[in-house]
């Protein structure tokens, strides 16, 4: 660093006097250089096309797609009748792209990575000739590193082309000040110009210069005379584009007529500070942009004092501020990519603010500074670095990765699963313009737009039976969302999934004539009270009800609510079809906002084959709650999965408070309503969307598997290993086959082996048809001491006799990500995926703990002591204990824990019985001399008498209740629990 120090002033000064380094030091250090660009211009390549595709291309994007298609005439007449849109240069350029890379969005996006890294090496070739090979490759560090800059190169917009025509117009307009040269002159102009026509807010570099020459007019006008020609020039030539441009006037006019900003409006500041430093416009991360600032002031301050010839601090600062202040003067929402063209100024700024530090470092050095002084200096220095590149890290991850929903994943969705007849509603005609990149098949599309709604969606849904709904920027076009509450009073809802939703026509408007009435206690009709599993005969009202069963009941979940009637239609869907429930409610006692309910398909042996959870009310529409007497109607539906074998099925009601446990119907059974029979459907396309579609293994020539999805590929010991596949019969299949989960090591040790049907022992495989696709879903328990590492899962098909079916098939893959290759499969068994099964967190050393004990449970578990927050408690309060266990052995029972709180006459007045740690560490998952922390709170009532009261504890086997011998200091009690102390209750 020293020799940086003494060789770094005859690049900014030539006239400078003083030692020249060799001509081998020279070349070293020429190697150097260019070693480091290049490998700086590697790093920005690899930084912005990483994840180029990944992300969807937002609505502007396919906004600059659809004009740049359009050709180059054509977008030309577009552009001057748009309102709110931006010059022609950049959709010129990319017009002339497209054919020539097609329209993917790595295609469309490699164009502005192009541009970003003509600007990286501009910057370098700019600003070593005006400061320095050091400055300039500082400069260049910073801006490959910069997340706002990487955004804007990977961005299918004209930023990023902004920034680049900003460097020369900036530089150019520096060699200005010092040379009046004809060249000089053109090439600014040009640059300036070409920027003008790729974003108007290049005229705020313009304005900048201005300022800048204002401010120092006695010292430059001399350039006056050919300053205001180049104006001229610039002005002539936007007036034309003006002139012949409606769209632009407009967009002029509404600018006039709402004025500029009347506050100063701290939060656009912040927001667009963060946009230019961190990529985002989220909510400012002070702590991050507290160092780039930093850097930035004290760059400005450093070149105002030192007064460069070449880089002016008062030019910098009016490049920064000029921006700044015009943008938020602006009636505009303020975001980072309106600063664009003073990002060069805010990079160039950190660059002389960094160099001037190292240089104080080598200073140091040259002076021979105390070692503690140098060390000193080396660890700030090394610290500045790490520090920038960590902000810049850290803002990478909203670059690549942003949140938020997928308007490509929902129309890949509806390309396999909606129907050519279905229909799709959109919230405003904005969305329109992305169905031009992103089709959903050949949906029939519709708007919502301002004005009466009824008329619209009851055509709709005369037109269509289905209808997708995407509720993505509701607010701008319906502020009270009247379609969703018109939808939830008129329409089925069976599916949901993030902004997408599907509803069903109704069988018939309003509600079943047999549930038309009060229905309050003592008046109306009778009603009628089903078992809980009520398979209800099928009430056809002459086709004008329209609904298949309609039935009054009288099933109470908990005590707050009550179903009074429900209405079925769609009895005999087949996969991929709905099954549709209206149920009608009474509120018996208070009900906060945020009930939820779930539909289930409960097959034979109460297995789920599906379920939809949803909040009771309009769909994304707070609800405010229900207060006692009201009554109220859930129009919803299930959709039956892909793979859910034909037979008859239930639906299954379940509702769950917004706080605590679910509420249970009278006497805890299950309410459920039926007959469903699912037919056998052969799925089509939207085979094509199962997962796990890169493996295709054919077993025997009479089974396939043609997806699968493992639950995660992570699994901890003791928890059960588990995942799907989809299986499909290519003929009848003559036998009832098996199929054999193994979990393999690397050695090929199985670890677990187990045989099961395909699907179902209610499902065997001889019930299969040709064509039939059927889903199993497989839990395989994994043992606690398990090993830790990886394993194969692996599947065999075994015939009745015994022997394997043959595997044959193909796996695809890429390799290194890239390249597709493909896998040919053989052999007698299928390796279907690699998971890790993981060690669980485990203690054997016991912790400090304030009261020991020495109690005995049986033959498996001994309590070693407890902690108690405190023995004095009030009515109302809790009581706060943690138990500690120890294993004796492998425990092959599953104990529950009790706590109770006793009366002197024995009466329990308060408990808290659980698995231990709530049901998350049972006590099969102990390995022998485990300990186990176990925190139990135990409520008290708040009419509980003063007194003592006996903390009792203890287990029982949960499947037989029974409590194992208890010996406390070698002694057994009779009541098999522990009384570990006495609690004061007092008021």
């Amino acid at each position: 660093m020293a020799w940086r120090y003494c060789h770094r002033r005859p690049a900014i000064n030539r006239q400078a006097k003083g030692p020249r380094p060799a001509k081998s030091e020279a070349l070293g250090f020429r190697i150097w250089d260019l070693g480091f660009g290049i490998f700086l211009l590697l790093l920005a390549f690899a930084l912005r096309t990483y994840a180029l595709s990944l992300r969807e291309l937002t609505f502007d994007e396919v906004g600059s797609v659809f004009i740049a298609t359009r050709g180059p005439l054509g977008l030309l007449a577009y552009l001057r009748g748009a309102i709110r849109e931006h010059p022609p240069i950049y959709y010129l350029l990319l017009s002339l792209w497209l054919p020539l890379t097609g329209r993917s969005e790595f295609a469309v996006r490699f164009l502005s990575v192009i541009i970003g890294m003509a600007t990286v090496a501009a910057t370098y070739r700019l600003v070593r000739r005006a400061a320095g090979r050091w400055v300039a490759l500082l400069t260049v560090l910073l801006l490959t590193l910069s997340p706002f800059h990487i955004r804007i190169s990977q961005d299918a917009r004209m930023y990023g082309l902004l920034a680049l025509f900003s460097l020369p117009s900036t530089f150019t307009f520096i060699r200005l000040l010092s040379g009046d040269r004809a060249r000089w002159w053109i090439l600014f102009w040009l640059a300036t110009g070409l920027g003008m026509f790729t974003h108007y807010y290049m005229a705020f570099v313009l304005l900048a210069e201005d300022l800048f020459l204002l401010l120092n007019w006695r010292r430059y006008r001399h350039l006056l005379a050919r300053w205001l020609a180049v104006h001229l020039a610039l002005a002539g030539a936007v007036a034309l584009w003006a002139a012949l441009s409606p769209g632009l006037w407009a967009t002029l006019a509404s600018f006039w007529r709402r004025g500029t900003a009347s506050h100063v409006r701290w939060n656009g500041l912040f927001r667009a500070l963060n946009g230019l430093y961190l990529g985002a416009t989220l909510r400012p991360n002070w702590l991050h942009l507290a160092l780039p600032l930093a850097l930035t002031a004290l760059g400005i301050v450093l070149a105002v004092a030192q007064r460069r010839k070449e880089i002016n601090g008062l030019l910098m600062g009016l490049l920064m501020g000029v921006p700044l202040i015009a943008v938020l003067a602006l009636p505009e929402r303020v975001t980072g990519r309106y600063l664009t063209v003073a990002l060069p100024a805010c990079i160039l700024a950190m660059a002389l603010a960094l160099d001037w530090l190292i240089s104080r470092w080598s200073l140091a050095i040259v002076h021979r500074s105390s070692f503690i002084v140098h060390c000193s200096l080396f660890i700030v220095h090394c610290s500045l670095f790490i520090g920038i590149i960590f902000v810049d890290a850290s803002a990478y991850a909203l670059i690549y990765f942003p949140p938020g929903e997928s308007f490509r994943a929902r129309m890949e969705y509806l390309k396999t699963h909606a129907r050519p007849d279905d229909g799709l509603l959109l919230h405003g005609p904005w969305q329109a313009l992305l169905l031009t990149y992103y089709t959903p098949g050949p949906l029939k599309s519709y708007t919502v737009e301002d004005g009466p709604i009824e008329e619209v969606l009851t055509d709709i849904f005369d037109a269509h039976d289905r209808v997708w709904v995407s509720y993505n920027s509701v607010e701008p076009v319906d502020p009270d969302w009247l379609v969703s509450r018109w939808l939830h009073e008129h329409t089925h809802q069976v599916w949901a999934e993030g902004d997408l939703t599907l509803y069903y026509a109704a069988p018939a408007q309003g509600l079943p004539p047999d549930l038309i009435g009060d229905s309050s206690e003592g008046s109306g009709p009778e009603m009628t009270a089903l078992p809980f599993q009520a398979f209800l005969p099928a009430v056809v009202h002459g086709g004008v009800d329209g609904y298949d069963q309609v039935e009054r009941v009288d099933v109470r979940f908990g005590e707050q609510l009550r179903l009074d009637g429900v209405a079925l239609a769609n009895l005999k869907p087949i996969a991929g079809d709905a099954v549709l429930l209206l149920t009608q409610w009474r509120v018996l006692q208070d009900i906060p906002h945020g009930l939820v309910m779930r539909l289930e398909l409960v097959g034979p042996a109460g297995q789920v084959w599906g379920e939809y959870l949803f909040r009771v009310g309009p769909s994304h529409v707070p609800t405010q709650g229900w207060s006692a007497g009201e009554t109220f109607v859930e129009r919803r539906g299930i959709v039956v999965p892909i793979g859910t074998p034909p037979g008859d099925y239930a639906l299954r009601v379940r509702v769950f408070p917004p706080e605590g446990d679910e509420w249970l119907p009278e006497g805890d059974s299950p309410f459920e309503v039926g007959p469903v029979h699912v037919g056998r459907s052969t799925p089509g396309k939207t085979l094509e969307a199962l997962p796990g579609r890169e493996l295709h293994a054919t077993f025997g020539d009479t089974l396939a598997l043609v997806g699968y999805e493992p639950w995660g590929h992570r699994f901890t010991q003791g928890n059960p290993l588990m995942f799907n596949v989809y299986w499909q019969a290519l003929t009848d299949p003559p036998e009832d086959y098996e199929l054999e989960i193994e979990l393999v090591d690397g050695d090929g040790t199985a670890l677990v082996k187990r045989r099961v049907q395909p699907v179902a022992d209610w499902f065997p495989t001889t019930r299969w048809r040709a064509g039939d696709v059927v889903l199993g879903r497989y839990t395989v328990p994994l043992p606690v001491d398990a090993p830790p590492g990886c394993y194969d899962i692996r599947l065999s098909l075994y015939a009745p006799g015994g022997s394997p079916l043959p595997v044959s098939g193909t796996r695809s893959y890429e390799l290194f990500d890239r390249w597709p290759r493909e896998q040919t499969l053989s052999g007698t068994d299928l390796v279907l995926t690699e998971v890790e099964v993981e060690a669980r967190p485990r203690r054997y050393r016991p912790p400090a703990m304030e009261h020991r004990l020495d109690v005995v449970l049986g033959d498996d578990v001994r309590l070693l002591g407890y902690d108690l927050a405190s023995a004095s408690v009030r009515p109302g309060d809790t009581v706060e204990l943690t138990l500690y266990w120890r294993a004796m052995r492998k425990i092959e029972r599953m104990y529950a824990v009790f706590n109770h709180l006793v009366a002197p006459d024995g009466t329990v007045i308060a408990q808290a019985d659980s698995w231990p740690q709530g049901g998350a560490y049972p006590t099969l998952y102990w390995l022998p001399n485990e300990v186990v922390e176990d925190h139990y709170t135990i409520p008290l009532p708040s009419d509980v008498p003063s007194g003592e009261y006996m903390l009792r504890v203890g287990m029982y086997d949960a499947a037989t209740g029974e409590r194992p011998v208890t010996l406390v200091n070698g002694e057994p009690v009779p009541e098999r629990c522990v009384v570990l102390t006495t609690i004061m209750v007092s008021r």
